[in-house]
């Protein structure tokens, strides 16, 4: 092995190294500025493989560091939607094995090159989940990519993204949180790569933005401009790819966060794919069944992993060669040699230790465990572990785990309390064992168990949360069981900012589940419900939303200024409204009234929190007339809302001169002309005539000819022979009634149909009524008199009802 190379990777690297001599070489299927790309066969295990071969005959410099680096990334992100990696030739020919990817890259796609696949919109989406899932899992072991582009995600048999290239990546230390530029690609760099030597990894953020700009459009970003041009109008202007119209919203808002000019703003691949597989983001079209199962094949695989990862066997290497030989215990091998076995074994990060632990399991038999775990607790106490021989120990660990024996003796000796949860590289292989403990038994979860835990809350929420689900489906048969729960509801705060959503699921299915808890507990439960609504997680928002709807309670108050600011947020308003609908009582704002009407154009929900506030809120009525009217006038609510908030309005008496004086109410009657739908023709007229109107109001109406266009309407109508029974005693009592406050010109051409109305039983009451309010002007008399009204009257059978009218009008029509 060259010195130099060993010198830049780490140990676990050496069981990668393959032969030149054991593949075949077959087609070249790349070239760049580093070498070829060949398909190869490798010949000892028949594997097909992508042999990416370097020109150089000898590394070093940047060069060795970049190949190095490349090797590193590909061997410790072990994850579905990476290149898998299957080897490397640590001398000259230099070379990198990687699985063969057959539908090439994503940026042949998206163009249409010959023989690139045809991507929809939901391979899109699912590429897009697949590429936030891989970057999550570099991010979260410390690497950055800094080159991702679409020229660097392959597509494998079922068009799914393999993240590659990682010449550019690098680790980042967990005490540096900055790093030292290099290069990239100018199209997809973030701005602070132009101005600034220090970067964090919101520079994948960055360049994950742009990709979904790139898939949205098919294009390259700033396909027209240089790289020099590109740096100065990305940092000094801010200057983005400009979206389609047709774009959705909730995806532009996504890409605009993720290419946000401030890092800090940026979220995290862990917030971006939570959102994608939540389907709070998509490509319009996307069959959303096929996101869920991407995530749930996610899940499956993450478990193999898991399981795995303890014990990764190269890909190219013949396992069957590589089969420890367990050594035979000679009958001479005393006691005393055992015992020296196990206390006396090698510091971790020496060479040899490897070895001397190996050899150490081949001699543990059951009556070895206690001293064997005493081992292991020397080996936790020693500080500063290479993570190779701490990943050996898990490995063996979680094997001995599945003898009962040595499961019953490993808890006798509390060792699931003193496993090293603060060697970062392994506390989740270390927590995963704690899972596979409280899986199988659940009793070991007690409250010092939960102290043990408390020091990495914060980090691990989540994962906390899932080793103590088994104890927690089984509450009410556990001892000190409130114990646990009331651990979690007084350590709110880290749950809830870092794992908000599974928290309060958890305390969801504890209330759900158990009567007990519930009514022992749902009092301190509230107090978290009311904190957890102003979470900026969505997620965490809506299973908030949803516990308080399931068991709402009338003492649950969430702010009604955090409630107005979800009604804006599409994905959380009907959640809002269902809130809004529940809650009795709620501290009525201009602001939540104001909201709720903007939202009802697109949200037909809010119409009914609207119905409530304004039937029992006169003050609620004025907010709607205030604030803005123009809701009256929209055609995108529906016209029977808009009718029905108005009636509601009028019905408050002392809101019907601020009503009228509304310059939307006349355009909402003539929308209700135009439907020619009598029943809503009957109820324009019922409103007007409630209003009590002014004369300003009625000459308002006059000017805008929304009279004579009523009448229009009428007459056409009845020329069809449509019925119109309410329709035309509305029209009369609304005569009648503003005739009494003034001559309505509009009125005069309709006396004639009036007196003719006379005649008809159903009709006659109301039109001797209005003739003769109208009968007090001249112009009305006229008309009256050449229409023969006299004639008319002579022929009517007058009753009880109408002889006053009659006698009122004889006298006015013979002044």
């Amino acid at each position: 092995m060259s010195i130099d190379t060993l010198y830049h990777v780490s140990p676990i690297l050496q069981k990668f190294i393959v032969n030149f001599d054991d593949f075949k070489m077959g087609k070249m299927i790349g070239q760049g500025g580093y070498g070829k790309v060949y398909i190869a066969t490798h010949i000892p295990t028949g594997k097909k493989c992508a042999f990416k071969r370097l020109f150089m005959k000898e590394l070093t410099g940047k060069n060795l560091i970049s190949f190095c680096r490349e090797v590193e990334v590909l061997v410790k992100c072990d994850n579905m939607f990476v290149l898998p990696f299957y080897g490397w030739i640590q001398i000259y020919p230099y070379s990198i094995i990687t699985e063969y990817i057959p539908n090439g890259s994503l940026f042949h796609a998206l163009r249409h090159k010959p023989g690139a696949p045809n991507l929809t919109c939901t391979n899109k989406t699912l590429i897009a989940i697949g590429i936030a899932n891989g970057m999550m899992s570099l991010h979260s072991v410390g690497i950055v990519h800094r080159d991702l582009k679409s020229l660097n995600i392959l597509l494998d048999e079922n068009y799914l993204p393999k993240i590659c290239d990682f010449g550019l990546s690098r680790f980042t230390d967990e005490e540096e949180k900055q790093m030292t530029a290099d290069i990239g690609t100018p199209h997809w760099m973030a701005p602070e790569l132009f101005e600034s030597t220090a970067y964090s990894n919101k520079i994948d953020v960055y360049a994950f933005g742009m990709l979904m700009w790139e898939m949205l459009t098919e294009t390259a970003p700033f396909k027209d401009l240089n790289a020099v041009q590109i740096a100065f109008k990305v940092t000094r202007e801010s200057l983005r790819p400009e979206f389609p119209p047709a774009t959705p919203r909730p995806l532009r808002s996504f890409i605009s966060k993720c290419w946000h000019q401030d890092p800090a703003k940026r979220p995290t691949f862990s917030q971006i794919y939570r959102a994608l597989i939540k389907k709070a983001v998509y490509f319009p079209g996307t069959d959303l069944k096929a996101v869920d199962n991407l995530a749930t094949e996610i899940k499956t695989q993450e478990m193999e992993r898991l399981k795995r990862s303890n014990n990764r066997i190269p890909p190219l290497i013949n396992v069957k060669k590589q089969k420890r030989q367990k050594s035979p215990r000679s009958k001479s091998f005393g006691r005393n040699s055992e015992l020296s076995l196990f206390m006396n074994l090698p510091h971790p990060n020496l060479p040899e230790f490897v070895a001397a632990f190996t050899n150490m399991l081949n001699y543990l038999t059951s009556d070895m465990y206690s001293v064997f775990n005493q081992s292991l607790l020397q080996l936790f106490s020693i500080n500063n572990i290479n993570e190779e021989p701490l990943i050996l120990i898990v490995k063996e660990l979680t094997k001995l785990l599945s003898r009962q024996k040595f499961f019953d003796a490993f808890i006798k000796d509390g060792l699931h309390k003193k496993l090293p949860l603060d060697e970062r590289p392994v506390t989740c292989l270390y927590l995963q064992i704690l899972l596979q403990i409280t899986s199988h038994s659940p009793e070991v979860v007690d409250l010092s168990f939960m102290q043990y835990l408390s020091p990495i809350l914060s980090n691990f929420p989540g994962r906390i949360l899932r080793i103590i689900s088994p104890f927690l489906l089984q509450l009410e048969k556990m001892e000190n069981s409130f114990d646990i729960a009331d651990f979690l509801i007084k350590n709110a705060e880290p749950f809830l900012i870092y794992a908000g959503d599974d928290y309060l699921q958890t305390f969801f299915h504890l209330c759900k589940t158990s009567q007990i808890f519930f009514k022992a507990r749902f009092e301190y439960i509230i107090n978290i419900l009311c904190t957890a609504i102003m979470s900026p997680d969505i997620d965490t928002v809506i299973a908030d939303y949803s516990f308080v709807c399931f068991f709402f309670d009338e003492r649950i108050t969430l702010p009604i200024t955090v409630v107005t600011e979800h009604l804006k947020i599409p994905e959380l308003c009907d959640y809002a409204i269902s809130y809004l609908l529940r809650k009795a009582h709620i501290e009525l704002t201009t602001d939540l009234v104001s909201v709720l009407l903007d939202v009802l154009p697109r949200n037909r929900i809010a119409f009914h929190p609207l119905c409530k506030y304004l039937s029992s809120s006169t003050q609620a009525c004025q907010y709607t007339l205030k604030i803005n009217s123009n809701w009256m006038a929209n055609s995108a609510i529906p016209l029977p809302m808009r009718i029905s908030l108005v009636i509601i309005i009028e019905s408050h008496t002392l809101l019907r001169t601020m009503l009228a004086a509304s310059p939307q109410f006349p355009i909402l009657l003539e929308n209700i002309l135009k439907t020619e739908i009598t029943e809503l023709l009957s109820i324009g007229c019922q409103m007007i005539y409630k209003l009590m109107p002014n004369q300003k109001f009625i000459e308002k109406l006059s000017e805008d000819k929304l009279f004579l266009k009523y009448f229009e309407v009428i007459k056409k109508l009845i020329n069809s022979g449509h019925a119109l029974h309410a329709a035309i005693s509305d029209s009369l009592v609304m005569i009648d009634l503003l005739s009494r406050t003034m001559l309505v010109n509009d009125f005069l051409p309709y006396i004639p149909t009036m007196i003719t109305l006379l005649l008809k039983p159903d009709f006659k009451l109301s039109a001797i009524s209005a003739l003769t309010s109208l009968s007090v002007y001249p112009k009305a008399i006229q008309i009256m008199k050449k229409s023969n009204i006299e004639s008319v009257l002579q022929r009517i059978e007058v009753n009880i009802h109408m002889k006053p009218y009659i006698e009122q009008l004889s006298r006015n029509l013979n002044k």
